[in-house]
């Protein structure tokens, strides 16, 4: 695996972060599938989110992610926000989670189409699901690194 950083400055943060991508990676993931995975994780002002994940290479077998993460993020919050991008991550790269932009952009989980919008957003299956592990992973971090 290899994970790039944007404008994390500190390398005490580098290394915490690395240490809770690693670990969430490998309890998400095959082995041989994070070997192979490219992350690029940016600390930007996102200001309607605390994170983002997507794919940069291909939506058919995507192994190189961006994470974004907004910059006012410390802590233990910064921590949950990587474990439940790692999530999306995990769900893009095990083909669970789709996208397709022709004849419209749609998503597709599991083989269905799902509709999301404004008013449905939280309650669409892969943020459930998101929301549902990232205390989990959180707490499998706090016991593993930061004890």
């Amino acid at each position: 695996m290899n994970i790039e950083f944007v404008k994390v400055r500190r390398k005490k943060n580098r290394l915490l972060m690395t240490e809770a991508i690693e670990l969430f990676a490998f309890t998400l993931l095959h082995p041989r599938t994070v070997e192979v995975l490219d992350i690029i994780v940016e600390m930007k002002d996102l200001g309607h989110a605390d994170g983002y994940c997507g794919w940069e290479d291909s939506n058919i077998n995507p192994r190189s992610f961006t994470i974004e993460l907004d910059k006012k993020l410390a802590g233990s919050e910064l921590i949950k926000t990587i474990a439940h991008e790692m999530v999306h991550l995990k769900q893009f790269a095990k083909g669970e989670l789709k996208e397709r932009f022709k004849p419209t952009y749609r998503h597709i989980w599991h083989g269905d189409i799902v509709d999301v919008g404004l008013d449905n957003f939280y309650e669409v299956p892969w943020e459930v699901e998101a929301r549902e592990m990232e205390e989990d992973l959180f707490l499998l971090f706090e016991s593993r690194v930061m004890n």
